[in-house]
C-alpha cells in the first residue's frame, strides 16, 4: 500500500515505517527478518530519503518516540537505524548480508549489492524460501571435520620456556603441612 500509493505517503511516514520494520526485525525469525529487510530494501529505493536514516547525524529537533501510534509524529527524522548493524552479527548468513546491504544504502550496483537470487525476490518469496517449517537451518549448514587426536595442542606448548620452569618448580615444591592462617595477613586484628 506505502509503494503504490508513494505519492500521497509523506517522508515522516516513510521514515517511521521503515525504522519500526527495522525494529521489528530484530525480534522475528530469520525467514521473517530476511522478508522484512527485503520489505526495507524495496522502501529505501522506493523513497530515497529514508537513506538518511543510516547516518548517526540528527537531521531535527526532537526525540525519536516510537510509542506513538500516529508515525507522522514519532519524529523519525531524529534517530539512526542501530537495528541495522545488530543485524549485521546475525547468525543467519543472509540476514548478515542483507543487513549489510541496508548498511551500505541498499545500491543496485557495486560491492554492496545484492546476488540476483536475492535482489529478484518478493519478499513473501522470500519469506518462504528460508522458511524454518521443517526446523532445519536453510541453508544447510557446512558439516565440521573432527580433528585428529595427534593435532590437538597440549597446554604446555602454548608457555614460554621461563615459565614452563617457574611452573615445574613450584609444582615440585612440598605442599604446606598443616593449618591454613589466612587472618594472619589482614592488617586489622581479627577478634
Amino acid at each position: 500500500m506505502l509503494i503504490r500509493r508513494r505519492k500521497q505517503v509523506s517522508q515522516q511516514r516513510a521514515l517511521a515505517f521503515v525504522k519500526r520494520l527495522a525494529t521489528l526485525a530484530l525480534h522475528v525469525l530469520p525467514n521473517s527478518s530476511i522478508s522484512i529487510l527485503a520489505t526495507n530494501r524495496t522502501l529505501m529505493h522506493t523513497f530515497p530519503k529514508t537513506d538518511l536514516l543510516l547516518d548517526n547525524e540528527s537531521q531535527g529537533s526532537g526525540l525519536y518516540r516510537p510509542e506513538l501510534e500516529e508515525p507522522e509524529y514519532c519524529n523519525a527524522q531524529n534517530t539512526a537505524l542501530w537495528e541495522l548493524h545488530v543485524l549485521r552479527r546475525h547468525y543467519h548468513p543472509v540476514v548478515r548480508k542483507f543487513a549489510d546491504h541496508l548498511v551500505a544504502g541498499a545500491p543496485s550496483e557495486g560491492s554492496g549489492a545484492l546476488g540476483h537470487e536475492l535482489s529478484r525476490k518478493l519478499p513473501a518469496e522470500l519469506f518462504e524460501a528460508y522458511s524454518m517449517k521443517g526446523m532445519t537451518f536453510n541453508p544447510q549448514i557446512a558439516s565440521v571435520t573432527p580433528r585428529k587426536k595427534g593435532e590437538i595442542l597440549r597446554g604446555e606448548s602454548f608457555l614460554n620456556e621461563d615459565l614452563r620452569e617457574l611452573f615445574q618448580t613450584e609444582l615440585g615444591k612440598a605442599a604446606v603441612q598443616g593449618p591454613l592462617d589466612f587472618a594472619k595477613h589482614l592488617k586489622t586484628p581479627v577478634l
